[in-house]
């Protein structure tokens, strides 16, 4: 099964090569059973060490090793030519979407469905729509330590200099970018150039209007894109804030331009996830003063909403020697205080409900009160996954051309249904 796009036999027999280099003996000298865990976010390597040393005064026997890729690109094809090769590491990555689509269709995976049924606790400490995503053909094929959430930061001296308020609505945020316009300040930083990010304006107004259970259907070609009433509004808007809101020039601004922009005060708010916390206290001048509001309602009467993905999980590869124990070890770093040790170390979002006062003295803890704002919004999340990628793409691309100027609300749809289209019947159910 395919986890990527087919490239040149060349790269496939080279990754192959690769893959053999990278993938340590199952048996160790010193009668240490290893687990192997593949995975693409290097910034999560320290915290998941740890994990596994505090897990060793159980299991004598564990130890982990991680072999972690630069993107999620090379991950993606290295992985697919292990499992090809029949060397697919204990611990396998998967990527919220398509991936996991991709990665049940080649049965490569441990179905954890029974093991969460067989521990209540376990199952009740993940939100439904965690497992939910999760769940393909109705098997779940992995499960996360983390989740994130997507918001708007704001620079609070602009806002303080110009009288200005958080808005909770998006006329009120509209009248902010009028003032702020006025007095040559740019309005939201937007990485319309990142096509996993691109898509946001319309999730936002979408969560709202249409909710994850539209958009699902959408996505699976279950209801039309052009047809659905709520996906039209939702398109409408999403033109109204990209022509409006954004600052100039985002079709073409990735992370790093935006960041820029916002740290140095040539914009005064900057749509992005709680990832980015790290990064903007290492750029940010000494007195820069930053906050973070939840997403303004789109219409009266609508609440407002975080835009939620999932951040990393990982499968049990069903062939592993080491099946039990890789299996006990995912249970324990995503159960329990794993969860809050997790997130408070990474400045994530949790995967389940955790204790608002446990949140809050986590936050004092490491002097974050960004990360508070984030973890505290999980119950307001609408999804930002689709699991088509000929519809992610149709969307990103069609969104593009709007960013630009180019397309019409209408014809976004259009397009976006027209991948639908050629995909056909999808062969595969999400959710349970």
């Amino acid at each position: 099964m395919k986890l990527f796009k087919k490239g040149t036999i060349l790269v496939f027999i080279l990754l192959l090569v690769f893959v053999a280099s990278m993938v340590p003996s199952q048996g160790l000298a010193d009668n240490k059973t290893e687990v192997v865990m593949w995975h693409w976010l290097g910034q999560h390597k320290d915290c998941l060490d740890t994990m596994a040393k505090q897990f060793q005064k159980d299991h004598p026997d564990f130890i982990l090793t991680q072999n972690i890729f630069r993107t999620v690109t090379e991950y993606l094809a290295a992985l697919s030519a292990a499992i090809s090769g029949g060397k697919a590491p204990d611990l396998i990555a998967a990527y919220p979407g398509s991936n996991t689509v991709n990665l049940e269709n080649s049965g490569q995976t441990v179905n954890l469905m029974p093991y969460l049924n067989a521990d209540p606790e376990w199952k009740k400490s993940f939100y439904p729509s965690i497992l939910d995503a999760m769940t393909i053909n109705n098997k779940v094929v992995g499960l996360p330590v983390a989740t994130n959430n997507v918001q708007i930061l704001y620079n609070k001296k602009i806002f303080a200099k110009y009288g200005l308020k958080v808005p909770t609505t998006l006329d009120e945020l509209k009248n902010i970018v009028q003032v702020l316009k006025s007095n040559g300040v740019g309005p939201i930083g937007y990485m319309g150039g990142e096509p996993a990010n691109a898509n946001w304006a319309f999730y936002w107004a979408a969560g709202q209007l249409a909710g994850d259970k539209v958009v699902r259907q959408a996505d699976l070609g279950k209801a039309s894109w052009n047809k659905t009433p709520s996906l039209v509004e939702s398109a409408k808007i999403t033109q109204d804030i990209m022509k409006n809101l954004v600052m100039e020039g985002s079709a073409g601004l990735k992370e790093p331009e935006v960041l820029t922009s916002f740290v140095t005060g040539r914009v005064a708010m900057m749509m992005d996830g709680c990832w980015i916390i790290t990064t903007l206290r290492k750029s940010q001048p000494a007195d820069f003063d930053v906050d973070v509001f939840p997403l303004p309602s789109v219409k009266p009467g609508l609440k407002q909403n975080v835009l939620s993905q999932i951040g990393l999980a990982f499968g049990v590869n069903k062939n592993s020697k080491n099946k039990a124990l890789a299996v006990d070890f995912l249970k324990y770093i995503t159960s329990g205080e794993r969860k809050l040790q997790y997130i408070k170390t990474m400045r994530l979002v949790s995967t389940g409900p955790i204790d608002q006062e446990l949140l809050q003295k986590a936050s004092e803890e490491v002097n974050e009160p960004l990360w508070l704002k984030y973890a505290s919004a999980a119950s307001i999340g609408t999804t930002r996954i689709l699991f088509t990628p000929e519809v992610e793409n149709g969307l990103y691309t069609a969104l593009q051309g709007m960013l630009i100027g180019d397309i019409t609300p209408g014809q976004v749809l259009d397009m976006t249904e027209k991948a639908s289209e050629k995909v056909g019947k999808r062969t595969f159910k999400v959710g349970r």
